[in-house]
């Protein structure tokens, strides 16, 4: 696509699709909401279903999530809240959690 061409009108539902080493893993509709060319926006509606794709690699890892409907429960938003002020500790306490993947190359 040349910059500046536009491609998808707004309202139009497309397919957003992820692929892990040139294959297909995961897509769902996603509706646009921009599209000037450059840059691509898109909305994810509440409900959309998600298709995921066997994959020789390693399963997607929101596929073992059961599908959700309706809003999250108090509980669940507490949850939430509780895991990410425990990250922001874990942040402002340089407390690198994840370094044992700093170095992590994927595998052909």
């Amino acid at each position: 696509m040349l910059s500046g061409e536009h491609r998808y009108g707004c309202g139009m539902s497309i397919m957003r699709r992820e692929v892990l080493h040139g294959r297909l893993w995961m897509e769902h509709p996603v509706k646009v909401v921009a599209d000037d060319g450059d840059h691509l926006a898109v909305l994810l509606e509440p409900g959309s279903p998600f298709t995921f794709h066997g994959h020789p690699q390693n399963p997607h890892p929101w596929a073992a999530q059961a599908p959700r409907q309706g809003r999250m429960t108090p509980e669940q938003i507490s949850e939430v809240l509780t895991a990410a002020e425990t990250v922001a500790e874990a942040i402002r306490e340089d407390r690198r959690w994840w370094a044992d993947w700093d170095n992590w190359q994927p595998t052909d």
